[in-house]
């Protein structure tokens, strides 16, 4: 499937694992030591230089980065490796702090079983409800379904899906690289002809019209193609 390949940002895995401790002592609220003279940055920019020994909290963990502040309040991502364990007499509770003016991330993370996941579930929300929509039409057809079944369904489909469009569009907007966004788009557009079939449906078990039957028609006719594509369907 096509859409296994979707990789997120390391700024979705942050979302995810915040809080989450990692080991080696590098848990949120920890202090680290430069164990060489190292750089904060900032996506690529490096935004101050760090000392070595000179101690570091912990604000957030990103996989093989931590997001860490210096005593005088700069902030910055440093590699774990970069840093090591403080002696525990400098070990401390960090107190709350406003978030960090900046939530840009480092750089994205490959093959992470959290970002398959996401793209994994994509794709059987997607195929799931073209097939059940089909379905649901096939039932209504045959009169296994009444008109006020079909709509009450079809209803639920349509807040369901508009509830993945939201989150999805809501990751899309991220900083992410182009490549996670068109992906992110086509499924997005795939969500919509799905909430147009379900809608046009519904409105054709309550009003027989064939325009409404047309409009379903239409929708479903060019749903299927883009579903076959993303998932590299035969």
């Amino acid at each position: 499937m096509r859409i296994h390949s979707l990789q997120f940002t390391a700024h979705l895995l942050l979302i995810v694992l915040v809080g989450i401790g990692t080991a080696c002592g590098q848990d949120v609220g920890d202090t680290v030591q430069a164990a060489t003279a190292v750089q904060l940055k900032i996506e690529d920019e490096s935004v101050a230089t760090v000392a070595a020994g000179d101690a570091l909290t912990v604000r957030k963990v990103a996989d093989s980065w931590l997001w860490v502040q210096t005593a005088d309040g700069r902030r910055g991502w440093v590699l774990k490796d970069q840093v090591r364990t403080a002696a525990p007499s400098q070990q401390r509770t960090a107190s709350p702090t406003p978030a960090a003016a900046s939530t840009t991330t480092p750089a994205r993370a490959a093959n992470d079983p959290w970002l398959t996941a996401i793209g994994v579930l994509s794709g059987q929300n997607i195929y799931t409800t073209y097939a059940y929509i089909g379905a649901i039409a096939d039932g209504y057809g045959n009169k296994s379904y009444t008109a006020e079944q079909v709509q009450q369904l079809m209803k639920d489909v349509a807040t369901m899906a508009g509830v993945t469009r939201e989150h999805l569009q809501q990751v899309r907007d991220t900083n992410i690289v182009d490549q996670d966004r068109a992906v992110i788009d086509e499924v997005i557009t795939i969500i919509t002809l799905l909430t147009e079939e379900a809608n046009a449906l519904s409105r054709y078990a309550k009003s027989g019209a064939d325009a409404d039957l047309q409009t379903y028609d239409k929708a479903r006719t060019e749903a299927w193609p883009k579903v076959k594509k993303m998932l590299d369907l035969k």
